[in-house]
């Protein structure tokens, strides 16, 4: 009996996922491995940031949405429902409609939701880090990522009666990075048209050119990936 129960907990549980081509159903005794946790717990534990206690949102898009998650250690894509919370700058994985799960953060996941594909890298920003990047140009000789935040700005009680209390708020906040070449070494993409000229070394005149030929606003992120596209395509 118990043998029966155990295949048809297993059985309901890969049912939940949809097969795309060239994907399969992550198998369900992924998600008992150590480097997943239920987070329901963790919501429970932490009310404070419950949804309706605070202005905006931790996530990237709320809903969930069916996404591939890449495995390069065993060479597989699994079908699964993701949703990004750039907060905890964690993928979380919809197993059903009460039970949502945490993926811990392993170099060998690619995640791709709505046309987005994300990695895991290590970058230093105050401090040496690894978090999740959005991929915007994968480059022979320069790549270009987005690293998203959300900084969660606490609560003000009112200081008088003619005030009121303001909830706890959710500030957005993106940056751009780039790599060069073969390095693994990501650096802050410069924001000012001098410094940014210079990453582009030997080339910083055939990039300048083409700047101003086209009239190109290096504020721009379209703008940007043509940039270093046409750098890329240079010999």
């Amino acid at each position: 009996m118990k043998k029966f129960i155990f295949i048809l907990i297993l059985t309901s549980f890969n049912l939940i996922f949809s097969q795309n081509e060239g994907a399969t159903p992550y198998p369900s005794s992924f998600f008992f491995d150590s480097a997943v946790r239920d987070i329901n717990n963790v919501l429970r534990n932490t009310s404070k940031n419950n949804e309706g206690n605070y202005i905006g949102s931790p996530y990237l898009e709320k809903e969930f949405s069916q996404g591939i998650l890449y495995d390069s250690i065993q060479n597989k894509s699994y079908s699964v429902l993701l949703r990004y919370n750039i907060y905890n700058d964690l993928f979380e994985v919809k197993k059903s409609e009460n039970s949502i799960f945490n993926l811990a953060k392993r170099s060998n996941f690619t995640f791709n939701i709505n046309e987005r594909k994300f990695v895991l890298l290590d970058y230093f920003e105050e401090y040496n880090n690894a978090g999740y990047f959005e991929v915007l140009l994968d480059g022979q000789n320069m790549s270009l990522y987005k690293k998203y935040k959300r900084i969660l700005q606490p609560p003000v009680k009112a200081q008088s009666s003619y005030e009121k209390d303001k909830p706890a708020k959710f500030i957005n906040s993106e940056s751009l990075f780039y790599k060069s070449g073969n390095s693994n070494k990501l650096n802050k993409l410069p924001k000012k048209k001098k410094e940014l000229y210079t990453i582009f070394k030997k080339k910083i005149k055939e990039v300048e050119n083409y700047i101003s030929k086209n009239k190109l606003n290096i504020k721009k992120e379209s703008d940007l990936i043509k940039i270093i596209e046409f750098y890329n395509a240079l010999n």
